[in-house]
């Protein structure tokens, strides 16, 4: 399908052309910012907090099955009168079936990834005059780690410490 979309992108002018190439710059972007940026951050001791990174994680997966449909939408009203009719249909109908299977693929591991990657709870305390972002990272039982506090956006990405089972403190 990324071919497919490509493929349009650069030879396709009619249809909802103009709403993909808005939809695939967002969802290009997002990427870049998601992963390339998490590179860089990396870098520099840096990591996204949960926020941002599951509001790009969205932005991933709603983009992408917003350009499969775009991308079918530009696509199948084709004529192609170059071809024959056999192969006309035969190469529709397989668009049709990897954009379906490629939507059925992102909604289902995109919703596990989104939903298992970006529920950890955080908030942001104060102890022994430092400010830290605190994570629940286990899956069952509570894993707490902290993290030095750099913003709303990004905090530390070595864990301070941590502790199993226990807040260092309690809400107020």
């Amino acid at each position: 399908m990324l071919m497919a979309t490509l493929g349009c992108l650069l030879f396709c002018r009619e249809g909802p052309h103009k709403k993909l190439v808005w939809v695939f710059g967002v969802w290009a972007g997002a990427l870049l910012l998601l992963f390339g940026g998490g590179w860089v951050l990396g870098q520099l001791g840096l990591a996204w907090r949960d926020l941002p990174g599951g509001i790009l994680a969205v932005i991933l997966i709603v983009g992408w099955l917003a350009i499969n449909v775009l991308t079918l939408g530009s696509l199948l009203p084709k004529e192609m009168p170059n071809l024959a009719p056999v192969l006309r249909w035969g190469l529709k109908l397989t668009l049709v079936g990897c954009a379906c299977l490629s939507m059925y693929v992102t909604l289902t591991f995109g919703g596990l990834f989104a939903a298992f990657s970006y529920d950890n709870q955080e908030r942001v305390i104060q102890y022994q005059g430092q400010t830290l972002v605190e994570t629940d990272e286990g899956f069952l039982d509570p894993d707490y780690n902290y993290y030095v506090y750099h913003g709303p956006l990004v905090r530390g990405n070595e864990s301070l410490f941590g502790t199993r089972m226990e807040r260092l403190l309690e809400d107020e």
